[in-house]
């Protein structure tokens, strides 16, 4: 004689179905969190790159940043708590075309093509003499082009002076009326 119980169909055991239902429930949840948590900037992170001249986002902070419209803000109500300057966007009916030149209280920023090599262009960042605190970086929000961030030297007669590829990010994003720029 065989003791051994044949297994019987789930409908026959429904506390046994729900128990296994809870189950996959409960690996689909954690599956869920920790893929979230891969794509979360935490506030720590976002005031870091906001206080720190030198942080950069790294790739999943630039991914969340072009993505989330509410992380962007957040970001940019943390660098206007910082900033030394505030270059907001342009506004479209001002301007025509790509931007030389950006001007705001005490700071003008523009753009200036390199005698010597013709792909590259200095960006000059001219300080008026009554500005007390030099920036230490420049930080550029784009709706499409997400956030570029860059350390600056210092300034020498008061222009902060930058060498760069005429096609690099940082100078397509000071060109654009769309972009806000924070000197901090």
């Amino acid at each position: 004689m065989n003791n051994a119980r044949q297994a019987e169909p789930s409908h026959r055991h429904p506390a046994l179905t729900r128990a296994f239902d809870a189950l996959s429930n409960r690996d689909h949840l954690r599956q869920a969190l920790e893929s979230a948590s891969d794509e979360t900037v935490t506030f720590q992170e976002l005031y870091r790159l906001a206080a720190t001249p030198t942080v950069r986002p790294n790739a999943k902070m630039a991914r969340m940043l072009l993505q989330n419209p509410r992380l962007r803000e957040d970001l940019k109500r943390l660098l206007q708590k910082r900033a030394v300057c505030h270059f907001p966007s342009v506004a479209a009916a001002s301007s025509l075309g790509e931007l030389t030149k950006r001007k705001e209280k005490g700071f003008v920023i523009e753009i200036k093509s390199s005698r010597v090599e013709s792909s590259q262009v200095y960006i000059l960042i001219h300080l008026e003499e009554h500005i007390l605190r030099h920036p230490e970086s420049i930080t550029l929000i784009h709706p499409e082009l997400g956030v570029i961030k860059q350390a600056l030297p210092e300034a020498l007669g008061g222009v902060v002076q930058l060498l760069a590829d005429s096609d690099s990010p940082l100078v397509q994003a000071i060109r654009r009326i769309e972009t806000e720029i924070f000197l901090h």
